[in-house]
């Protein structure tokens, strides 16, 4: 293939994903617009199993992208990623692969094959999560970045905290992991008044209602159920902090760290236990917990609660942190500062 015609744009990238787009991944792709990254967004014609990638196709889709760099948005032991590689280095483009997968136990031994092949192809690699960098770096050994897969969207302004009492927020999925028990369990010793809202469903949902019933304290939770994604960021608002206090377990990918993030860009200081990517992400922004120390949340959301100095203390760190590290337009200019590294060696 002769060589690609110049543009107007500093980077041009081509966006492949095995899936239609989340909301959250177009206000990414639209933060890396706004940097002069011309972006393709690379997507079957539906999520239906019959639409997926045949070879042929994804190299035209390619060819009429002609970029730069090739950032494919799936994990490297997927069969896809193996066939983009390959496409994108028969076409000269360079190419950059995100993983978040912080323990590969559960793939099977040719998934584990796959993945350690497709790492050492790629001539990035941009890690999730502090525990998929790790991982990551024992297979490859290209420049790699550590950053959440899409950034967060910051409000314009930070609603006013609450002067006379704590109202805490938990967002994400009802289940075990996530750890809403452990908060149920030391909210019950904060002293003064307070409130919960809680977002999210799932299976384990009645059991902590049950819970919260047997600890007397059903009256101060409102359970708001599922949420679309804009109506759960807009609850932080709502609060005057954010408790995630997940368990640490074998899972692969760190969800917990985006309710976390939302809440910091929201100017909100987060409660967390010492588990995944929180740490990190979090940093000196909020309170550190150890996992099923119930006593040592209690005691942390009974500063906050006392403390509304404190709050917004913390609430503006946080944001700080957000929108120089973790916000849309910060993870497009990290990654892009990734791809002028490895474009010049195409």
């Amino acid at each position: 293939m002769g060589p690609r015609p110049k543009h107007l744009f500093d980077v041009r990238a081509a966006f492949l994903s095995h899936s239609s787009l989340s909301p959250a991944t177009r206000a990414q792709l639209h933060a890396f617009a706004a940097l002069g990254v011309e972006v393709t967004a690379i997507i079957p014609p539906s999520d239906h199993p019959r639409d997926r990638w045949k070879r042929g196709a994804l190299r035209r889709a390619l060819q009429d992208a002609a970029p730069d760099v090739v950032h494919l948005d799936l994990e490297p032991h997927l069969p896809l990623a193996s066939m983009a590689l390959a496409e994108a280095r028969r076409l000269g483009f360079a190419t950059t692969v995100v993983t978040a997968l912080e323990s590969d136990s559960s793939l099977t031994w040719r998934e584990r094959r796959r993945r350690g092949r497709n790492l050492r192809e790629a001539r990035g690699i941009h890690a999730a999560t502090p525990g998929a960098a790790t991982l990551a770096g024992q297979v490859g050994n290209a420049p790699l970045l550590m950053a959440p897969r899409t950034g967060v969207v910051a409000p314009s302004g930070i609603a006013p905290f609450d002067q006379d009492g704590l109202t805490m927020a938990f967002s994400g999925r009802l289940v075990p992991a996530r750890g809403l028990d452990q908060l149920l369990r030391a909210a019950v010793d904060i002293a003064g008044s307070w409130q919960l809202l809680v977002a999210g469903g799932g299976p384990a949902q009645p059991e902590l209602e049950t819970l919260a019933e047997r600890l007397g304290i059903s009256g101060r939770i409102s359970w708001l159920g599922s949420l679309p994604a804009d109506e759960r960021a807009e609850i932080w608002g709502r609060a005057d902090c954010a408790v995630v206090p997940a368990r640490r377990t074998n899972t692969p990918v760190d969800q917990a760290s985006t309710g976390a993030l939302q809440a910091m860009a929201a100017g909100r200081p987060v409660v967390a236990t010492r588990t995944g990517a929180l740490p990190e992400f979090i940093g000196d922004s909020g309170i550190l917990v150890d996992d099923d120390d119930l006593e040592a949340l209690t005691a942390a959301l009974q500063r906050l609660r006392d403390d509304p100095e404190l709050r917004q203390s913390l609430g503006a760190v946080a944001r700080r942190r957000v929108l120089e590290r973790y916000s849309t337009h910060a993870v497009a200019q990290r990654l892009l500062d990734l791809w002028r590294q490895i474009v010049g060696g195409v």
